[in-house]
């Protein structure tokens, strides 16, 4: 089984936070026998958050299974694999986040099996041009495919259960802590740095406690 660990930014302010929490994520791979790949972001073709669409697509062609992690999100401890929450049989995972915006999967940790690659293919293929500049992007994409509608603020309104959806896990929230999540954990095993006022200071701050 050859699993990966994706990361990847463009921008100085995401690479400020990407050089406190790269290290984290390398010894995180290191510590699990898992590959660890970085991602220049900055391209013309797609936003940058829509460009993890592309890299994951590509990575599947080589690994079984791939965990995409934003550049602003902490593995504050190391011991357990995220890979171990993903039951036999399905095709991806997210934590879904449960705040003012309704109810979330979150792409900011996401992973995905061999059978998501068409699935990524035909998200970059159909849905970029209709949700280029969203403000969620690709997660806005996904939303759709899951069976959500999309609401001004932006919020997600559950709307029916897709075949997608069926083939989907929704990972514990220990998996992507964010601040504004009525579920959240208080020990969480991935920080996402998110809804802060100082992102950089609260990443190195994290990643200064990480196990």
């Amino acid at each position: 089984m050859r699993r990966l660990i994706l990361t990847g930014w463009c921008g100085l302010a995401h690479g400020a936070m990407a050089s406190h929490t790269i290290y984290p994520m390398h010894r995180y791979a290191k510590i699990h026998d898992f590959d660890i790949d970085c991602l220049n972001l900055a391209t013309e073709a797609a936003p940058a958050s829509w460009m993890k669409v592309a890299g994951l697509a590509v990575a599947l062609e080589q690994y079984d299974e791939v965990a995409w992690l934003d550049c602003d999100v902490v593995v504050s401890k190391s011991a357990e694999s995220i890979f171990d929450d993903m039951p036999e049989g399905v095709w991806q995972g997210m934590v879904v986040h449960h705040t003012e915006c309704g109810e979330v999967p979150n792409c900011g940790v996401w992973v995905v099996r061999k059978p998501m690659r068409d699935v990524l293919v035909s998200m970059w293929d159909q849905d970029l041009p209709a949700y280029r500049d969203h403000p969620w992007w690709e997660q806005a994409a996904m939303l759709r495919r899951l069976g959500y509608r999309l609401e001004d603020g932006p919020k997600a309104v559950d709307e029916e259960v897709t075949e997608l959806r069926r083939m989907s896990v929704a990972l514990p929230q220990k998996w992507n802590h964010h601040p504004r999540d009525y579920r959240r954990v208080e020990s969480p095993n991935f920080h996402h740095v998110t809804q802060y006022d100082d992102r950089v200071g609260e990443a190195r701050r994290l990643c200064e406690r990480a196990e």
